[in-house]
């Protein structure tokens, strides 16, 4: 099953196919009302985890259910202030169930990695990347399955990795023959395996296309 969200809290559950996923079934987030855009998502034993534009957490248990996925707010936020977030995603560490953050900045280059630390009830910094330019926009990006790695989309299919105990990332390349359909955006990525991804694309010539999941083998 894969899960496909807006910045406006919608989205879609499907299920997963070979090369795509079918079965469309779309809803919206319930209880993230007032808590800005939503920038990343991860999807674990714990259910739905939301980040949004103003560093608060909500998660959504469960699956959705007559057209609402049903959530609740975390007293946890992430550690940045008033600052602006461009783009942020979390997750559950699997077997601890601590918080793991990774989050992006306005006009910077980097990527920086935060782990909840129970002890001191806050984050502490564990890591940062820096990314590659993608037409000075900040990339998208997403936690892998077990919060271990991060997976940066590049705008043209490829995907950069980080395995977090790794201290430098490395490039995915996607087919050249899957890759030779030009007229598409890239929008998001996310890992189904170690080497199957699910990618969120749409015509780059249509107005308003309507977004769709393609599933590649890298």
């Amino acid at each position: 099953d894969v899960a496909a969200l807006a910045r406006s809290h919608h989205g879609y559950f499907a299920k997963l196919g070979l090369q795509s996923a079918q079965g469309f079934v779309d809803f919206r987030l319930a209880g993230v009302e007032g808590l800005g855009d939503l920038l990343g998502a991860s999807w674990g034993d714990a259910g739905l985890l939301v980040t949004s534009s103003n560093g608060t957490l909500a998660e959504c248990p469960g699956f959705p259910s007559k057209g609402t996925w049903p959530c609740r707010k975390l007293n946890t936020r992430l550690p940045v202030g008033d600052a602006q977030v461009a783009m942020a995603v979390s997750a559950r560490v699997p077997g601890t169930g601590l918080l793991r953050a990774a989050v992006a900045f306005p006009r910077e280059s980097s990527i920086v990695l935060f782990n909840e630390d129970p002890t001191i009830g806050d984050w502490l910094p564990a890591g940062e990347v820096q990314t590659p330019p993608t037409n000075g926009k900040t990339p998208s990006f997403s936690m892998g399955p077990n919060a271990d790695e991060l997976l940066v989309a590049l705008g043209n299919g490829d995907v950069l990795r980080w395995p977090f105990q790794n201290q430098q990332p490395s490039k995915v390349t996607m087919s050249r023959e899957e890759a030779s359909i030009s007229d598409l955006t890239w929008h998001a990525v996310s890992a189904l395996s170690k080497d199957r991804f699910a990618h969120i694309i749409s015509p780059r010539s249509t107005v308003g296309g309507v977004p769709s999941v393609l599933i590649a083998q890298h």
